[in-house]
């Protein structure tokens, strides 16, 4: 007998398999196309991500699909006209046969008319004693529709509120949680543990332990296991990372300066923990994604005490090496996705204030942050983000939450973004997305600490949308008229919508705005009409408000635009000063910006103000004193003084003393050179 097959009769009669081990795959953001317009004809989808097999089977909704194997990072499926007749949200996800293979985390992936905004409408729901605080969602008791997963403020007890599939959510099922977990520093991730296929969750928090919670599919779990992380844990990633169909958990632990690799066994238990040092200083958020494209998925982590991203490249054993630092920070959100379509995974992060994207070099690398939003208000940060398409172009952009505000950047493609969209919300935390009513749209759920009587907020996306929702005149001459300000109502629903009145509601000084419009009583699907809105400021005040209140047959009963505005008796002229290139250290001529009261009373002057991260440039001096006459005038003379090379620009704020009637503010810009 030949030697090889000796071997192979030896392999069989011990029960030892040649056959290769699958991975669990992994699936990046995004899909290719990201969404679709209801009733499209069928088409092929391509998924991208780590770990895929000639096996491996693309499902839609839990439904196989005809899946063309293209590379271990590439498969395309063949999606049925019948999935995408009518609006609705469908879960992506990737099975790998066995040995080993497993299912992947799953993608949303929106059939939806397109939308050249996003509008949402407030829904408040009462699920019971506590606030969810909550990281995440999915279909815990698998019923099909998306529950909110958490856990009280107390952290005795996991909650599952179970989602009713039209964005309210039924009491929440509760499951003890013993020893209590710690609601600071808290973060939740769900996963098949076990592959019985029910979601898991596992939970770190800061008693420097992960607990894992094994799901029953009726919203319960099993008792908790728990394991030692290290030091003040962080950020937590689920994934395979050494390829034997098994899901692995990676943690940060910031007092170790590491992260700690648990290897899972299959069955809902993981090994001890292994360290991998990063580098850094206080390592916390965590992603994965296979960054240099080697077929083995990779971590970065930022760094919250040396102000950068340290990428570590995974070994395909569950091991990991220190590639490089990037430097960049973040502060409350950092997604992996391929944000300009060239096959290279990038990082959105959030930065403060900032919403930021490092592209990918695509081997391992990447390139300086660019800033693509910010929150354009004084001490107020971003506190959440994500990756996701909320206007329907195909393209993810990001979705972000930052103090009272939910905000959408639209992904232009090119590596552009589009204007920031904001909708203002009641203040709040721990914020989740998903499409909570299934109508092919993401919608958001915030737990609202404003209100004490233990409501949760879902903000739920609508087909009908004011472009843009808020309306800001500014200040105006008292007894002068604005330039008309147009808004866009747009039907981006499936259905005819029935208008039935567009009119100014009540406000503060209401009489003082105005609106035309040349809707008509039925507005047809992807038709958009115009209202006009108009602001002639009867009085000197620093608050005028209105609403112009659409009434129509869509879930909600209507939209809104707010109005804003102000009115004085102060005119400014001009008012933009540019002082042109000056040398850093010295100083520019004056510039002259003329105030006049131009009321018949006295005016008084508290105090002219520079704002702007370079306002300390700018100076005055005035002829004005602390008051001006009726039909008085006075100058102002500004003075540039740059601080650094480049350019520079702030602006000047006069606050008049009685608190209101202020005039606008003047721009200011200029550069420093050599």
């Amino acid at each position: 007998m030949r030697p090889a097959a000796l071997v192979v009769i030896l392999l069989i009669c011990f029960g030892i398999s040649s056959a290769q081990t699958n991975p669990v795959p992994f699936i990046n953001q995004p899909l290719l196309p990201d969404s679709v317009k209801p009733g499209s004809k069928a088409f092929i989808l391509d998924v991208f991500g780590t770990g895929f097999t000639p096996g491996s089977v693309v499902k839609w909704n839990g439904s196989a699909r005809s899946t063309t194997f293209v590379s271990n990072s590439e498969l395309k499926a063949s999606v049925l006209a019948s999935d995408i007749s009518k609006p609705r949200t469908a879960s992506i996800a990737v099975v790998n046969p066995a040995p080993g293979g497993g299912t992947s985390n799953s993608i949303e992936f929106e059939v939806r008319l397109p939308a050249p905004s996003v509008a949402f409408s407030e829904r408040a729901f009462n699920i019971g004693k506590d606030l969810i605080y909550s990281d995440c969602v999915g279909d815990f008791n698998g019923d099909g529709k998306l529950d909110i997963a958490g856990m009280n403020y107390a952290g005795n007890e996991i909650l599952i509120a179970p989602g009713n599939g039209n964005g309210t959510f039924r009491a929440p099922i509760r499951t003890p949680i013993q020893p209590r977990v710690r609601r600071f520093g808290t973060s939740q991730f769900t996963g098949d543990f076990n592959g019985d296929g029910k979601l898991d969750l596992a939970m770190i928090n800061s008693e420097n332990t992960i607990a894992i919670f094994l799901g029953k599919g009726d919203g319960t779990f099993q008792p908790q296991k728990d394991y030692f992380t290290g030091l003040f844990p962080g950020g937590i990633v689920v994934a395979d990372f050494n390829g034997d169909g098994k899901l692995d958990l990676a943690v940060s632990s910031a007092a170790d300066n590491a992260i700690a690799v648990f290897l899972g066994n299959g069955d809902g238990t993981f090994q001890p923990k292994v360290d991998y040092p990063t580098g850094g200083v206080s390592p916390g958020l965590l992603v994965a994604g296979d960054f240099n494209r080697d077929g083995n998925l990779d971590l970065a982590v930022n760094e919250a005490g040396s102000a950068e991203i340290t990428i570590m490249f995974g070994q395909g054993d569950g091991s990991f090496s220190f590639f490089k630092d990037v430097f960049a920070t973040v502060d409350a959100g950092m997604v992996a996705a391929d944000l300009d379509g060239d096959g290279k995974l990038d990082l959105a992060v959030v930065n403060s204030d900032q919403l930021q994207v490092l592209y990918g070099k695509g081997n391992g690398d990447f390139q300086a942050p660019v800033t693509v939003a910010r929150t354009d208000m004084r001490n107020v940060n971003f506190l959440w983000m994500t990756v996701a398409d909320m206007i329907g172009n195909g393209k993810p952009g990001l979705f972000a939450f930052s103090g009272g505000f939910l905000d959408i950047v639209p992904n232009l493609g090119g590596r552009k973004f589009g204007t920031q969209l904001k909708h203002q919300v009641q203040l709040g935390e721990s914020p989740v997305a998903g499409d909570f009513n299934n109508d092919g749209r993401l919608d958001a759920i915030l737990t609202t600490t404003a209100r004490y009587d233990k409501f949760n907020s879902a903000y739920l996306q609508s087909s009908v949308v004011v472009s843009p929702s808020t309306v800001a005149f500014g200040a105006l001459l008292v007894g002068s008229k604005s330039d008309p300000k147009t808004v866009t109502l747009t039907n981006s629903g499936m259905a005819p919508l029935k208008i039935f009145h567009i009119r100014i509601a009540s406000g503060y000084y209401a009489s003082d705005f105005s609106q035309t419009n040349d809707c008509p009583s039925t507005l047809a699907s992807q038709a958009r009409c115009k209202i006009k809105t108009t602001f002639a400021p009867s009085a000197p005040t620093n608050i005028e408000s209105a609403q112009v209140q659409i009434t129509d047959n869509s879930p909600g009963g209507g939209r809104s635009i707010n109005l804003f505005g102000r009115g004085t008796v102060v005119r400014l002229s001009p008012l933009s000063l540019n002082f042109g290139s000056v040398h850093v250290g010295q100083h520019s001529l004056p510039q002259a910006v003329q105030f006049t009261n131009t009321s018949s009373s006295t005016v008084n002057i508290d105090q002219f103000n520079f704002l702007g991260r370079d306002s300390s440039a700018f100076s005055q001096t005035n002829t004005c004193g602390s008051s001006v006459p009726p039909q008085g005038q006075c100058s102002i003379n500004v003075t540039f003084s740059p601080t650094y090379l480049g350019k520079q620009r702030a602006s000047m704020e006069t606050r008049l003393s009685d608190g209101y009637g202020d005039p606008p503010p003047v721009r200011l810009t200029g550069a420093g050179i050599q």
